[in-house]
């Protein structure tokens, strides 16, 4: 038993450690810090809540398949121009912005 919760604790910590790496946070601070796009990093950029103007199309997941949802005003890909920000949704048709940090 005590084995167990050892092993449940390690698993836990491994978790949090990798996504504080990843994302320069921790799961429970309201969204990462930083997000990685197409070899590109975005940092968190201000801390109310937006409309953008316009529609906004999915671009990612962070983390990948469970994580928050991120946005673009315009349609993106990789290949293309990367925009300058992204948005994270947060609900009721609000988004934190993520602006980009430098790049190639």
């Amino acid at each position: 038993m005590a084995l167990g919760c050892i092993a449940a604790a390690v698993c836990v910590a491994a978790i949090t450690l990798g996504y504080r790496s990843a994302y320069w946070s921790f799961p429970w601070n309201g969204g990462p810090d930083r997000v990685k796009w197409c070899e590109r990093t975005y940092l968190r950029h201000g801390s109310e809540p937006l409309s953008p103007s316009g529609p906004v199309a999915a671009i990612l997941r962070a983390p990948p398949l469970v994580g928050d949802r991120f946005y673009v005003t315009t349609p993106a890909r990789c290949r293309d121009v990367a925009p300058t920000l992204l948005y994270r949704d947060v609900g009721e048709g609000r988004y934190e912005a993520y602006a980009l940090s430098g790049g190639p």
